[in-house]
């Protein structure tokens, strides 16, 4: 009998910087999203910031996101939309924030650049949605938010990989609390580019999986099913070790050098095969390694066959 498993993971919530995440991962609406998440990559990018091009009607909010001054992607978001929980009878008003404590904004006065965050509310106290450069390109992929006149000019966003860690035993907010190599990653790294600081570059991409499927081969006949010996947590120790290794981030002490061999991976199981594929839009590199994910089109899938590991593109469908 030959054995093959294969695994599908995605992003459980947008990239989101260290600095949001100390504000955020204690709200129940968050760690919803994030609970299912076992498997965490620490990455830097440049910050990427909206710059609000104009607000018509005070409903039609008309957008650029910016990362090192070139423009990634351009839209309108109409606060008026069942994602907002809003209808056309509701009063709304748009609040715009940043992360420098010297920007003030003067209502009216357009473009704003250097915006980092959008909410809605209703009314003084009603709060309805907030908006990331990131939260708001990951809800439009997944079609939960309705954007208009989209322009995609680079994308997707690309981010370096520095550590890459699990969190099998306890929630994820709760390991990435007071997490050692991160604090290391903090105090170490300068930031990317002079107008900010680490905190709002040092991102974290948490992942998890959304689809196993465990092929057995009997007499040449196969048939798909899913194995209850092999468990979730089983995979993810698997696919951090798959990482580390393939990445060889900076911060990660074990290299895992002679994987696929592990002791709580997937090795003792004696699959012929093993494929894993990030199914969301995004480009994760390092110095030994670059590659490019999709949710629907062309990507990178990891296979390991007869226990030799090598990296394929696959088409999306």
């Amino acid at each position: 009998m030959k054995n093959h498993l294969l695994s599908q993971l995605e992003l459980a919530y947008p990239p989101i910087s260290n600095y949001s995440f100390t504000f955020i991962k204690t709200e129940k609406v968050v760690q919803k999203y994030i609970k299912d998440s076992k498997l965490y990559i620490i990455i830097q990018r440049p910050e990427y910031s909206f710059k609000v091009l104009s607000i018509t009607l005070g409903q039609f909010v008309s957008l650029q996101i910016i990362q090192s001054g070139e423009i990634i992607a351009e839209f309108e978001l109409d606060i008026f939309q069942p994602a907002i929980n809003t209808d056309n009878v509701s009063t709304l008003d748009i609040e715009i924030g940043t992360y420098s404590r010297d920007k003030i904004f003067n209502g009216g006065e357009y473009p704003v650049e250097n915006v980092h965050g959008i909410k809605i509310w209703e009314g003084d106290d009603k709060f309805k949605a907030w908006f990331t450069p990131e939260k708001i390109l990951f809800e439009y992929s997944r079609n939960i938010i309705r954007l208009e006149k989209v322009k995609l000019h680079k994308y997707p966003l690309t981010s370096k990989v520095l550590y890459v860690g699990q969190s099998v035993k306890q929630d994820i907010w709760d390991r990435l609390t007071g997490h050692e190599t991160l604090q290391d990653i903090l105090s170490k790294e300068f930031a990317l580019e002079a107008s900010t600081i680490p905190t709002h570059e040092i991102a974290i991409v948490l992942l998890r999986i959304f689809d196993s499927q465990h092929l057995k081969e009997i007499d040449s006949i196969k048939d798909f099913q899913n194995d209850s010996k092999i468990s979730p947590e089983t995979i993810y120790l698997d696919f951090e070790k798959l990482l580390i290794k393939h990445y060889d981030p900076e911060y990660n002490g074990i290299k895992y050098k002679r994987y696929p061999e592990s002791v709580d991976g997937l090795y003792r199981f004696g699959l012929k095969t093993i494929g894993y594929a990030i199914r969301d839009d995004l480009v994760l590199y390092s110095k030994k390694s670059r590659d490019a994910f999709s949710r629907s089109g062309k990507t990178t899938e990891f296979i390991i066959q007869n226990n030799q590991f090598r990296v394929i593109e696959i088409n999306g469908g």
